[in-house]
């Protein structure tokens, strides 16, 4: 950017499912700011946005990212994308992550003059090109058991299938026919109607997280999500100093270690051993980051 913020982002990275939300959640709670509007997974709607039109123009979708990495081999697509970007935080759209009031005072991205960051499981995919716009940030990584993963992708995605078909059944099926298939057809996420296909889509987001990180050469801090819901406080506490938050009361730090759930850290260790499972626990991936034991 022409004119760096004070503060670089933290930028929160992790596959989806991977316990991203808890994180950005508990840093939120100690003083970083994550934006004005934010979703129901913690994620600002702003950057949300930007990444949904980052995947749409190269064709990319959260659960088919593929089409970023070839997005990247092409020096100036890269360099269009960046400077229409870096206006983007510059213009009045900004003022959906910081405020109209904060805007109004301090102006786009290069204004912020505080602790502050972003979360989108996407970004995964785009952190070259953020990198390029903040070349000082701060990294986060989240890391969780693509098991664990998986069987959420693969539950949620069957949870919104058994939804939609009752919406159909029972109410639209009594509308005008023509309008059945707009309202009441399938929308969603066909490969992670699998298990091995959602668990397949965790192992393309944690290949290219290891490779974005290894080419990144930025300070990173890297959470296990199964130890940290374990035993939150202390990385906590080394999460919060990486990420340069101090201001917070003893009694804000109690808190937020008291919103963390440790019974979820170790769900893959009572997954039946089908089939499916099995392939999981002998994937190279499961093996490299430690939970094929």
């Amino acid at each position: 950017m022409s004119t760096a913020p004070k503060h670089p982002p933290i930028i929160l990275l992790g596959m989806h499912r991977s316990g991203t939300t808890m994180v950005a959640e508990l840093l939120d709670r100690l003083g970083l700011f994550l934006g004005q509007e934010l979703e129901s997974n913690h994620e600002a709607l702003y950057f949300l946005e930007l990444d949904d039109r980052l995947f749409a123009r190269c064709n990319a979708a959260w659960d088919q990212p593929a089409p970023m990495i070839a997005f990247f081999e092409h020096r100036d697509a890269v360099e269009l994308t960046r400077r229409a970007v870096e206006a983007d935080l510059e213009s009045k759209n900004f003022r959906a992550f910081v405020g109209w009031k904060q805007y109004m005072k301090k102006g786009g991205a290069s204004g912020i003059d505080r602790r502050w960051g972003f979360k989108d499981p996407r970004a995964v995919f785009t952190l070259p090109l953020w990198l390029q716009i903040f070349p000082d940030a701060k990294l986060v990584a989240v890391q969780r058991n693509g098991i664990d993963v998986a069987n959420s992708l693969f539950t949620r995605e069957k949870k919104r299938l058994a939804h939609q078909r009752e919406v159909f059944e029972r109410r639209i099926a009594r509308r005008a026919p023509h309008r059945r298939f707009e309202r009441a057809a399938y929308k969603g996420s066909p490969r992670c109607l699998s298990f091995d296909g959602a668990f397949s889509l965790w192992e393309e987001y944690v290949a290219r997280l290891d490779v974005v990180l290894g080419q990144a050469n930025r300070p990173t801090f890297h959470v296990h999500y199964e130890s940290f819901v374990a035993s939150p406080r202390e990385p906590l506490a080394a999460l919060a100093a990486f990420c340069g938050l101090d201001a917070y009361s003893p009694a804000d730090f109690d808190a937020a270690i008291a919103e963390v759930d440790s019974s979820r850290g170790n769900a893959f260790k009572q997954a039946q051993p089908t089939p499916e499972i099995q392939r999981a626990l002998a994937s190279p991936w499961m093996k490299k980051l430690g939970y094929s034991s």
